[in-house]
Parts: structure tokens; sequence; C-alpha cells
């Protein structure tokens, strides 16, 4: 009787059992995807601008304005805020009595505001500026010993609001550069800047300052609060939502101009995207009286959490008014949920809850409040920039709205008048 050598035979079976395996394990490892910065530096706008602070021109600066100032027309001056060491500007900002305006930067730094160095003036394309709003961009030349040879500036020239007698126009700046560059994330062309730019080496921090992907492929980066294509970070990779990919910076070059981008589990997505209608998730809390809490727990009411910190002055400004409507609107299914953001070193997370205790006993406030250290990741989670932000949910949870233009309004007296067009909608609301 002859036997057959077993061999190929457990050999076929660890292979039929092990390369499913290892196929799953291919599969997991993180995809690689590169794409290249621009030469130039971008001026970065984020959702705020830096105010600049004019003055009226004296006689003499007046004369020293060489664009033909007319008897009404109103002349201002300033200094440009600070863009690099070594590198201040003096501008003039000249108001037609037609309203028009014309902006002169001193390039030469010679004290004279030289015809040839007037900047275009347009109207600005933000739905959201005030009307008669206009803006220019342009380059800034940097002294030698810088990796780039321009500082480019966006600013904006905001009238002065109708009735203000006498009042000054508003006159704004970029508050910072960004490098910019395009990667390719499954043959989409997706813009990805990073704003942490040493001028001096051209040195790029990926994990620092704002990070901003071009996440829905429409070309531009929406840098407005609670976007999900800007987040701020502090040193740590920061992951974005792209189309169906969830992807990281893993590096950027400033030498070859090479960006490397890499994918990541849907599980590695941790943000919260405000959005109407989204739900949110659910998550745990313990309250300052130490009891355990959760989200979920408010289900049935409308609910409103006021993100606030004890550090913030306007926070604890409002609080007042927040006691008006919460005294007004409570038995009517109206809940608020204090989210408090303290900033501790290391364990010494004590002293900053005692702080914040103080100021809900001092402010006799009602609602219940979130211990800082137990929802310190889930505002993280947020990406809450401004304080105080606050987000309605309606009874199951889903978002109304966050405050934002064009959303039903949630700060001041304001909030009364939502409270109202809400509850009397819901079921058992008042008509």
């Amino acid at each position: 009787m002859r036997f057959r050598n077993p061999f190929p035979l457990v050999l076929v079976a660890i292979v039929a059992v092990f390369l499913p395996c290892a196929g799953v394990a291919l599969a997991q490892q993180p995809a690689e995807y590169r794409g290249t910065l621009e030469p130039k530096l971008v001026a970065h706008v984020p959702p705020w601008y830096l105010l600049t602070k004019l003055r009226a021109a004296t006689d003499e600066e007046r004369g020293r304005v060489k664009v033909n100032l007319a008897t009404g027309d109103r002349a201002f001056v300033t200094d440009l805020a600070s863009l690099v060491k070594g590198v201040d500007l003096k501008a003039a900002l000249v108001e037609r009595a037609g309203g028009q305006y014309a902006l002169l930067v001193d390039f030469d730094r010679d004290g004279v505001w030289a015809e040839a160095e007037r900047v275009s003036l347009v109207p600005s394309k933000d739905p959201e500026e005030s009307p008669g709003t206009v803006e220019t961009a342009f380059d800034v030349p940097l002294p030698a010993g810088y990796a780039h040879a321009f500082y480019p500036l966006v600013m904006k020239v905001r009238p002065p609001q109708p009735g203000q007698a006498n009042a000054m126009p508003t006159l704004l700046q970029s508050s910072g550069v960004a490098a910019q560059g395009v990667v390719d994330i499954d043959g989409r062309k997706t813009i990805v800047r990073y704003t942490k730019v040493n001028l001096r080496t051209g040195a790029i921090d990926a994990m620092s300052g704002w990070l901003e992907v071009d996440c829905n492929g429409d070309g531009a980066i929406d840098t407005i609060w609670y976007s999900p294509e800007n987040s701020f970070s502090e040193g740590a990779a920061v992951v974005f939502r792209v189309g169906s990919r969830y992807v990281s910076t893993t590096s950027v070059d400033a030498s070859t101009r090479i960006i490397v981008m890499r994918t990541h589990p849907a599980s590695d997505y941790q943000r919260i995207e405000l959005q109407i209608s989204a739900s949110i998730p659910d998550f745990a809390f313990v309250d300052f009286d130490g009891k355990p809490r959760k989200l979920s727990d408010f289900r049935g009411k409308y609910l409103m959490l006021d993100f606030w910190g004890s550090w913030c002055g306007p926070c604890i400004s409002r609080f007042p008014a927040l006691k008006d409507v919460y005294a007004k609107y409570r038995t009517r299914g109206f809940e608020i949920l204090g989210m408090d953001k303290e900033n501790w070193e290391g364990d010494q997370v004590a002293p900053v809850i005692e702080k914040a205790k103080a100021v809900i006993s001092e402010k006799a406030l009602a609602w219940p409040q979130a211990r800082p250290d137990s929802v310190k990741t889930v505002i993280d989670r947020f990406h809450i920039v401004p304080y105080p932000t606050y987000v309605l949910l309606d009874k199951d949870g889903r978002v109304v709205s966050w405050g934002q233009k064009g959303q039903l309004p949630l700060d001041g007296p304001e909030l009364a008048t939502t409270l109202e067009k809400v509850l009397s909608k819901a079921p058992g609301g008042r008509r």
C-alpha cells in the first residue's frame, strides 16, 4: 500500500486558512496619496479678520496722499498690523464724498502715498458682508533672508452703518498666510492648506495651526466656524472626511514641495459634524454633584448645549439672559446642558472644577452642568472655537440650529423667539 505525502495537503490547508486573513490585513493597510505644494504662499482668512485702527489724517498727512483729495473727501491713516519682523507698512484710506474708496499702501516706505501705490478695490463677494464692502489682495515684498519673496495680504473696507454720523469706515486685514497644495485623492484634485509656516526657513508643520482640506470637492475651502473642512491642531494629525475616504497628512516637504497623505479607518474620524437635522451621538458625562449622566437622558426635550468656561467673560455675561429664558420655557419642554470647557495641566483638574463650581453657584445656574474633565474629549470632537457657543437639539437629539446666519438665532432675547417657534410646533406645544 502506498502512502501519499501529506505535506502538500497540509500546506494547501494552511494557505487556505491564512490567505483570507492576509488579504484582510493587506486591505487594512493605509493607502497613500501624494500631492504638490504651490510655490507661493496664500493669504489665510479664517472666520475673522484683524481690525486695523484708523485715525483721521492730519493736514500734513493729507498733503502726502497723492490722489487729488477734494474738499468733501475724508482721509484716514493707519499702521497695518505687523506682518513679520521688519515688515511694517503704513496705509492711507480715502473716502470720497460719494462713498467710493481708495486705498494706498506705502510700499517703498518713503512717507508718501503715491498714486502708483494705490491698490485695486473690488466689491466683496462675501454674501454675509455689509452692503458696499470692498476688498483687495496684494503681495507685500519680504526682506532678503526669507524663504519666500512675498507675504500675501487680503484687506477689506467696510463702510459705516447707515445713520452713524461721522463714523469712520472699518479697515480689516487677513490674519496670516498658508502653504497651499493639491493632492490627488482617488482622482479628485483636493486642495489642502497648512498655516504653520516658518517664513525664514520655509519649513511647514502639518500637525499644528489651522489645517484645511476641500472635503466636498467644490474647489474651495470653507473657513466658517464648525466647517468640517478646517480644524485647529496643536501637534496632532487631524483626520478629514473626503468623500468616502478618511485621510490625514503624513508629511509636507517644503524643499521638494511633496505632500503625503494617508487613509484611516472610519473609526478614526471622531469629529462631530454640525449639520441641520444631524443626530448628535450619545455621550456620557458626570455632573458637578458627581452623578453619572448621558446626553440621551434628555430625549423628549428641546436641549440647548451651552459651551462655556469660567475664563470666558462673554459666556458669563450672557447667563442672566439664559436664566430668564430657562425660567420661562423649562416647563414647556426646554432644557440646557452646560458644557464646561476648562484648561489644566497634568492632573491639576481639581482647582478648575472648583473655580467653575464657584461661578455656577454665584450666578445661581439651575440647569445641569457637565464637569469639564468628563466632557473634554467630547468638546474636542465638536471642534468648538468661539465661546460661548450654543447648539439647539430637538426632542430626538437632532441639530436644530447652532446660531449661524440663516439659522434660528440662539443668542440673547432672540432665543425666546426661537423657542416660541419650535415649542409651539412640537406635539403638545402651545399654538
